[in-house]
């Protein structure tokens, strides 16, 4: 199979083998599975040790997941990969329906069926990913309703021609790279076959843990590659609707902003939507009506205790 799987690993000695196990079972060669344990804390190398042919990458220190992801990009050598993230798995032959879409259509990107596991998820329900334009992409990753990396393959020299990972960042990772990707109009292709699972576990060293100005200083990366390409090219996205998701991406990052307490950044990003036409308190229905009940500073710190249901609503 014309396929490798990049898994950056970090603290992630119970659940390295499982990630593996998955792979193989799906017909990828261990050859082409390569491990980078991103830091030395426990005995996750013990455990890839025991599947031989499998590629085991150690860094002594801890340098984050995207530089571990480009790492184990410099290794592959096949036409296609896919980044999966050392807690989550593949099943049902998920493997041969990407790599037989990608193949069938010559995509720079194939999107899979997901589902999610773990702490506080149904694990029964199936997600597959409609079938859009890139425009129509672009707008529904700014509203973080995505395809997980555990789903997604990519063609190696795409991901590669567009810049990889950009190893700055500490959260949302791949809706950044994503972004960038749909900008660049690459091509795309689905399956339905199989699916990956989306593991969800309470653990301080979840990278969702990571700070708001985090999110924050990716959202600025995003916003930035927006405005420039769009500057290139004034025509490229061609509708004030366009513009008016980008400002609601400004909104939701503004709540960021206000869950820190941060003044200063939800001042500089609700002038941002405002001046995209945005006009609203909130980024949806419900926190749009919050926030005029409560008022937005509230609202977002009361959206920060009741995540979940918001997480929910967000990603019907």
């Amino acid at each position: 199979m014309n396929y490798s799987v990049v898994i950056p690993s970090y603290r992630s000695e119970a659940f390295i083998g499982r990630a593996i196990e998955s792979c193989l079972a799906e017909g990828i060669a261990g050859s082409n599975i390569f491990v980078v344990e991103d830091g030395v804390y426990d005995n996750t190398a013990l455990v890839v040790k025991k599947y031989p042919e499998v590629n085991l990458i150690q860094l002594e220190e801890n340098s984050g997941a995207p530089s571990a992801r480009n790492l184990g990009l410099t290794r592959v050598h096949t036409d296609y990969i896919m980044f999966l993230d050392a807690d989550d798995y593949i099943e049902n032959s998920l493997a041969t329906g990407l790599i037989n879409a990608a193949i069938s259509t010559d995509a720079d990107v194939v999107f899979g069926p997901w589902r999610y596991g773990g702490d506080h998820r149904n694990d029964g329900v199936i997600r597959r990913p409609e079938v859009k334009t890139t425009q129509r992409w672009l707008i529904s990753w700014l509203n973080f309703q995505i395809v997980p990396t555990c789903s997604v393959l990519w063609k190696t020299s795409t991901i590669k021609r567009i810049g990889a990972w950009d190893e700055r960042l500490k959260k949302n990772q791949d809706g950044e790279l994503m972004v960038r990707a749909f900008l660049e109009k690459v091509k795309i292709a689905y399956t339905n076959d199989g699916c990956g699972v989306y593991w969800q576990h309470n653990s301080p060293n979840r990278v969702s843990s990571a700070s708001y100005k985090s999110r924050i200083f990716t959202s600025d990366v995003i916003y930035k590659n927006i405005l420039d390409t769009a500057n290139e090219e004034p025509n490229v996205f061609g509708s004030e609707d366009f513009l008016f998701e980008v400002g609601r991406f400004c909104c939701k990052t503004a709540w960021f902003a206000a869950e820190g307490s941060d003044k200063k950044e939800y001042c500089r990003w609700t002038v941002r939507a405002r001046n995209l036409g945005f006009k609203k308190f909130g980024y949806n229905r419900k926190s749009d009506l919050m926030a005029r009940l409560i008022g937005l500073k509230y609202a977002a710190k009361l959206k920060n205790k009741i995540r979940p249901f918001f997480i929910f609503a967000i990603q019907r």
